[in-house]
């Protein structure tokens, strides 16, 4: 039994020798440096630009005449010198440009809006701020800035725009609302 135990010993101590040897690992063949080409020339294409157009001559209101030159001081009283018409004073009135409407029905866009409005203050009006985390308390203050700019671009009759922004105030206070 000692001897089949010593034989068991040497068989596994030379296992053992063999699988912790290895054979030196090959070099890999040096990787052969490639030449990198130069970049080829720019090449300069001419572009044909159309002439622009030239601007029409703007009617101007007829000029006003030079002042007469100064002349020294006389004792004699002058009379009072006439007013300049006013209209060549007064600066034109900008009028704002025209909104364009995409769509006739412009009571039923802003009726629309407004419910959508009404929907998304009264999903935040049932929300409790004190309970809020910091990040619903951010997408509170969001929602409360959507309702804001969405009222101001229906006053300035932006429907697209005002309609959009209700919209993501409702979204934000229906799921505050959940949450």
């Amino acid at each position: 039994m000692i001897r089949s135990l010593r034989y068991a010993c040497a068989i596994g101590l030379l296992v053992g020798f063999t699988a912790c040897s290895h054979l030196q690992p090959k070099s890999p063949v040096p990787a052969i440096a490639l030449a990198i080409p130069a970049p080829p020339e720019r090449q300069l294409v001419p572009v044909d630009l159309p002439e622009p157009e030239p601007e029409p001559a703007v009617a101007t209101e007829t000029p006003v005449p030079p002042p007469a030159p100064v002349r020294p001081r006389e004792t004699v009283a002058r009379p009072a010198p006439t007013p300049v018409p006013a209209t060549a004073a007064a600066p034109v009135e900008a009028t704002p440009p025209p909104v364009i409407q995409t769509t006739t029905q412009t009571s039923q866009v802003e009726q629309k809006i407004q419910a959508t409005l009404a929907v998304a203050k009264q999903g935040l009006d049932n929300v409790k701020y004190v309970e809020l985390g910091p990040e619903a308390r951010k997408q509170f203050d969001q929602a409360r800035a959507f309702i804001q700019q969405a009222e101001n671009n229906l006053k300035a009759r932006k429907y697209a725009f005002a309609e959009a922004v209700a919209n993501k105030a409702a979204d934000i206070a229906r799921m505050l609302g959940k949450g």
